[in-house]
């Protein structure tokens, strides 16, 4: 599958470096069905990708492709799952092995060690690893990784303790791997990147957008199609989705008090690709009317920070009925506690 996806890099008419990047987690009819997609709906996605004429890429090669400014494929997807459950070997894997089509597996190691019977065994990764597949870092034990920043100063290297332990394992087993992670939960904040960075990683969250060549790669998004995300209607929109035009990537920590004013500028490049009101963003279902200052829109909401998981999302129309599509997390606290879920 990797040949596949790299023959593509060669062949490809490249034209604009973009990347729409599908999340999923279990592919069955019987497991929770906010991060479950059944068998059928997965196939249906597939299908959808087929009829849009995309291209299916290497998680990694597209996006070191990318860092580096080399051409690589328009209208290019790419497929991942988080955690190694057992059913994404049983019922996906045999879809995209018979498209010839690479994907990518974010794996918590412990489960794995520890032999749970709805994960998958090393000698299944392994096989997998040796198929082509990107086997890659979801940390050892799928801990929050920043809700005890506010409890001590060794959060941090513990943190980063459960990421380079799950590094290790899956190296150990399958050999030397790129340096990707999954953040569980999509959880992340400046300290824990800055970390990050320095040690090589790149790294995934689970807020929605398109990926462009100034994306922070310490914090990409990509976009869940499980749940009450797996509609092929609006799955459409997205796969056909595009990075905004920004001058430099929107840049805020995503760790917010309960009440906090929120605010973020939105810098485009020298000219703005379509017409200013046209720019439409959303917060708690309620729509924010932005400001604008030559080609940056500033939105600002007051007392917008709420206790959990939240986020911006802007979109704005591009060519040929696509969407321009960003997203900013947040994660709220309440005098430094964080909800457990």
């Amino acid at each position: 599958m990797r040949f596949f996806a790299s023959l593509a890099l060669l062949l490809c008419t490249c034209v604009k470096a973009e990347l729409v990047i599908l999340m999923y987690h279990h592919v069955a009819e019987d497991t929770p069905a906010s991060t479950s997609v059944t068998p059928e709906q997965f196939n249906q996605h597939l299908e959808l990708i087929e009829s849009l004429e995309l291209t299916v890429v290497d998680l990694v090669d597209h996006i070191e492709a990318m860092k580096r400014g080399d051409a690589v494929p328009e209208r290019a997807v790419a497929i991942t799952f988080d955690d190694a459950w057992q059913n994404i070997y049983q019922n996906a894997h045999p879809m995209l092995a018979a498209r010839d089509w690479p994907y990518a597996i974010f794996v918590n190691t412990q489960p794995v060690d520890q032999g749970r019977s709805s994960s998958m065994s090393w000698d299944t990764l392994r096989t997998l690893h040796n198929a082509g597949v990107r086997i890659l870092n979801h940390t050892s034990n799928h801990k929050h990784l920043v809700h005890d920043q506010f409890k001590g100063a060794d959060w941090l290297a513990n943190s980063l303790a459960t990421i380079e332990e799950a590094q290790t394992r899956l190296e150990q087993e399958l050999g030397e791997l790129p340096r990707y992670l999954a953040y569980p939960y999509g959880e992340y904040n400046t300290a824990l990147t800055e970390a990050l960075a320095e040690r090589g990683y790149t790294a995934f969250g689970q807020h929605s957008g398109a990926v462009g060549t100034n994306t922070d790669w310490l914090a990409i998004p990509r976009f869940p199609a499980a749940g009450i995300y797996a509609n092929t209607n609006t799955l459409r929109n997205k796969l056909l989705s595009r990075p905004f035009p920004f001058s430099q990537w929107p840049s805020t920590d995503p760790i917010v008090a309960e009440g906090q004013t929120l605010s973020i500028t939105l810098p485009f490049a020298e000219s703005v690709p379509f017409y200013k009101g046209y720019l439409q963003c959303f917060f708690e279902g309620e729509t924010l009317k932005p400001s604008w200052q030559d080609n940056s829109a500033s939105l600002t909401i007051e007392a917008g920070g709420q206790y959990g998981r939240h986020r911006i999302n802007c979109t704005a129309p591009a060519s040929a009925g696509r969407f321009y599509w960003y997203s900013q997390p947040y994660l709220g606290h309440r005098d430094g506690v964080f909800p457990d879920y």
